[in-house]
């Protein structure tokens, strides 16, 4: 894989593999977990200085959608 853009940020093949390599590390965790952390980790924050989670799990789910790795299934309500 090249590099792409999802979520107005360019998805290295490094990237993709710390994702991977953060859902192995943590298989119980679902995907609030997951996109809390991974904004954390890349300190995405919007120009108010709060973190872009949503923009995450929204980056994630683009991701899954092109098959470049799958998620925890959803919790349902």
């Amino acid at each position: 894989m090249d590099e792409l853009i999802v979520q107005g940020r360019v998805i290295k093949p490094d990237d993709l593999t710390g994702i991977r390599e953060l859902m192995a590390a943590h298989p119980q965790w679902g995907r609030y977990h997951l996109s809390v952390h991974l904004a954390q980790q890349w300190n995405w924050r919007n120009g108010a200085g709060q973190l872009k989670d949503m923009a995450a799990r929204s980056l994630l789910l683009k991701l899954e959608r092109r098959g470049l790795l799958l998620l925890p299934p959803r919790k349902g309500k």
